[in-house]
């Protein structure tokens, strides 16, 4: 049986997007992402795959221009 997710997607959507915009795609790592989000980088990858799926999801929200929680 699935675990339920103990976390807002969209809280972490925000808080990797400060992350991208400091250090862009590449320079950002998973270990960023995580120490960010606070969250661990195994519930990073359970939610969006991998960190291009969170890079996706960033661009998606500010391309809708649905502005982050900073």
């Amino acid at each position: 049986m699935a675990r339920t997710r103990e976390f807002d997607l969209d809280t972490a959507v925000d808080a990797a997007m400060g992350v991208f915009r400091a250090k862009g795609y590449e320079g950002a790592s998973m270990r960023d992402l995580a120490e960010a989000t606070n969250l661990g980088s195994g519930s990073l990858y359970a939610a969006f795959g991998s960190k291009e799926g969170l890079y996706l999801a960033a661009l998606d929200r500010y391309r809708h221009g649905t502005p982050p929680h900073w």
